[in-house]
């Protein structure tokens, strides 16, 4: 059975076993994987110097697995298994510092472990996981890349994959190189081509997305926060002024890269055109108004907050902090969803959070947030371009029919402030009796102010390029009257007091729309000129409801009906109804114990890979590597030496016997020269003459019998010395008796 399903798999040719001799599948699989590791490094901002070490390493790595893919490299092995605890400390490290986003060390860990690998890549099946550690790369850039341009590195990358697994499969079948030429370009046409049809044709389902809360690195000892909104186009000193109150009565000059909405006043005769450089990149299933701040107190010129700083301190040791948001609306029956949007700052902001209403739990960088009374979030510190963090919002699903059966009684049960309900006393009347003929069939003041909004979105244009409205005159009653097109701040002022003067408690909202959605990289791009302002109504029992009067823009009441669950996650669903409330509880109980027991063995396991500073491991693993070279070396030239007189060590030298018989035969031979006075300068042979030529020459003193027995002796003598003989030791026995009495004859001949 094993055989059958070994030749299944290995149909193709494929031998695991066999040491792979191809150069192209070697090369090939190196660029792709380089290709992984720098889209890899590129999506996670890592450091450029990880990326170009991983390569060269890596470069190294292929070319001496090449070199020695016959060899058994076992202190090769040693010496990785060592770098990958040291890897291993590394990632570790990162997850301690920033424990609710291991995304980026994981990437890290990812490259090092690829880079120790082409170290230990003799057979085929060894480059093979080098391609299967470079598709895990392009997955973990897949899903941090904000960009389009990864889209350059995942064609290239499809493309290199391809040619190796061609590569792979023809080396498997012994194929000729030129056949590898001739399919390389219609495979990778081929290819190519499908997975763009591939690419362009698959759904992209809300439950195939993946769920993360990536957030930077926290920052410990913040200094002391007074809660000021730091904008770079404001002038934070002024911060609490009415408008027009700045040094000199000039304003400051418009900057194109920050919005002067977001600040605690909003002067409705600021004019200029924002950049379109895109300043935040947003991640979620649902779109939103990315809400920054809210303003309560208009006096005919702007807005302001009546109370800036009534914060509230959100404080908490770890991640994530919670908001709760939503607990504020009493009697909520307003459905809600829980979404989740991952934010990546792109262009130095202002300290306002933006976030999807109504947030619930916040993963940022700092232990600590301000709340303030308008629904708005201050972080201690500015977003910086680099900034990451994630909010899980509870979005209300509003529904229009639901909001109509609210009653202009109904709307007595007031929000929190009075100040929503504020109009200026010099509001001239014409404004007030505009809203009253606007609104006069409308049977609720959800229809009021849906007939308002409908009259500014279709009456007024939306224009950047109008002049400062003059100083003396309301500004509303300006754009409706006299200017009638204006910016969405105009449009947003106008709904917000029309709907006051009829008794609907509004504020004015400030933030960025949605952006506009990159389906290549799944993020919504947000532009500097996405900055806008729009209104929010408080309706009872719903809480704050949007409403955007501005031409071109629309403010959802209720998210797109989408799933994000997957279909497993239904089924799960529906069949936990029927399961008892008790094994409920209990199995949740079970669930918690095992998970507290898991993460306290991780946490150990953390401690244990932490305990030495990384320098100081890094240097142990160095001294041990070192030490380990050393017996390599030490090992190496031993055998190189042993190796060495081997290669001139005779062959009899094997057996003790032969060895035995050998010295039995030139001491003989020695000695009976000896006593016939024929001794070399050096004693034992006739110099320049080899043994057999010497007992051919000392037969010249012998009989014809002995002659004929030293011919013998010479010839098994040639046997057991150059030859596999093995005389016995009665032939041992007869040499020492011959040499013996040939000895003795030649002393006598003498004497």
């Amino acid at each position: 059975m094993r055989n059958a399903l070994r030749n299944l798999l290995e149909h193709d040719g494929y031998r695991p076993k066999e040491i792979e001799d191809s150069i192209t599948l070697r090369v090939l699989s190196f660029f792709t994987v380089t290709v992984a590791i720098a889209a890899t490094v590129h999506a996670t901002e890592s450091a450029l110097s990880i990326g170009v070490s991983a390569v060269l390493i890596s470069a190294l790595g292929f070319l001496l697995s090449w070199k020695r893919r016959r060899a058994k490299n076992w202190w090769i092995k040693i010496i990785l298994a060592l770098m990958m605890f040291v890897a291993l400390a590394n990632f570790f490290l990162g997850i301690r510092e920033n424990p609710y986003d291991a995304r980026i060390p994981l990437a890290h860990l990812l490259i090092w472990l690829q880079t120790l690998h082409s170290f230990d890549l003799p057979r085929r099946k060894d480059v093979f996981y080098s391609l299967w550690v470079g598709l895990i790369l392009i997955s973990v850039a897949a899903t941090t890349s904000r960009s389009t341009i990864f889209g350059a590195y995942l064609a290239v990358y499809a493309l290199l994959a391809v040619a190796s697994l061609l590569a792979s499969h023809l080396s498997s079948q012994k194929a000729s190189p030129r056949l590898l030429k001739r399919l390389s370009l219609p495979v990778l046409l081929g290819g190519a081509v499908l997975g763009s049809v591939v690419f362009l044709a698959l759904p992209r389902y809300e439950g195939m997305k993946i769920r993360t809360f990536p957030v930077s690195m926290q920052i410990k000892n913040l200094p002391q926060f007074d809660g000021k909104i730091k904008n770079p186009s404001y002038d934070q000193n002024n911060q609490g002024k009415g408008i027009g109150d700045d040094a000199g009565g000039e304003r400051k000059e418009f900057d194109p890269f920050a919005y002067y909405g977001f600040s605690t006043q909003l002067d409705l005769n600021y004019r200029g055109r924002l950049s379109d450089e895109v300043v935040m990149k947003v991640r979620g299933s649902r779109a939103s108004y990315w809400r920054g701040m809210g303003f309560d107190t208009y006096d005919g010129l702007g807005w302001t907050m009546t109370e800036p700083y009534s914060l509230e301190r959100l404080s908490r040791s770890r991640q994530p902090l919670w908001i709760r948001e939503s607990r504020q609306i009493k009697n909520n029956i307003a459905p809600r969803e829980q979404v989740t949007h991952s934010f990546y700052i792109e262009r130095d902001q202002s300290n306002l959070i933006f976030k999807a209403p109504y947030a619930e739990q916040l993963y940022f960088p700092t232990d600590y947030v301000l709340f303030d009374k308008y629904g708005g979030l201050r972080s201690p510190i500015q977003l910086f371009s680099g900034t990451t963090y994630t909010v899980i919002s509870s979005v209300p699903s509003f529904s229009p029919d639901r909001l109509r059966t609210i009653s202009w009684q109904d709307m007595k049960a007031k929000p929190s402030s009075d100040n929503y309900y504020q109009v200026p006393e010099k509001l001239p009347q014409r404004v007030k009796d505009l809203a009253q003929q606007l609104t006069a069939e409308a049977q609720g003041p959800f229809d009021a102010i849906k007939a308002l909004e409908k009259h500014l979105k279709s009456q007024y244009p939306y224009n950047l390029d109008i002049p400062e409205f003059p100083e003396d005159r309301d500004s509303i009653d300006y754009f409706l009257f006299e200017q009638k097109e204006g910016y969405c701040e105009h449009f947003a002022t106008s709904l917000a007091m029309m709907a006051r003067t009829l008794g609907i408690p509004t504020r004015l909202a400030t933030g960025y729309t949605p952006g506009e959605y990159n389906p290549l990289t799944g993020y919504f791009e947000v532009r500097s000129s996405d900055a806008h302002a729009w209104v929010e109504a408080y309706f009872p029992h719903h809480g704050w409801v949007p409403f955007d009067p501005t031409p071109g823009y629309l403010a959802n009441l209720s998210p797109d009906n989408k799933n994000d669950k997957s279909t497993l996650g239904n089924f799960g669903d529906y069949f936990a109804q029927w399961i008892p409330k008790g094994l409920k509880d209990a199995f949740r109980r079970a669930l918690e114990l095992t998970l507290g027991g898991l993460l306290a063995g991780f946490g150990a396991v953390v401690g244990l890979f932490t305990l030495l500073p990384l320098p100081v491991m890094l240097l142990a693993v160095g001294g041990v590597i070192a030490l380990l070279l050393l017996v390599v070396f030490g090992l190496s030239r031993r055998r190189k030496v042993s190796e060495t007189a081997a290669e001139f060590s005779p062959r009899y030298r094997d057996s003790l016997q032969r060895e035995r018989f050998v010295r039995l035969f030139l001491d003989g031979l020695g000695r009976l020269q000896t006593a016939y006075g024929t001794q070399g300068p050096e004693g034992g042979e006739v110099p320049f003459l080899t043994p057999v030529e010497q007992a051919t020459l000392l037969s010249e003193y012998l009989n014809q019998t002995q002659q004929t027995q030293m011919q013998h002796w010479i010839q098994l003598y040639q046997a057991t010395r150059y030859g596999e003989q093995l005389p016995s030791a009665s032939d041992i026995e007869q040499l020492q008796a011959f040499f013996k009495v040939l000895v003795q004859e030649a002393v006598a001949e003498r004497v």
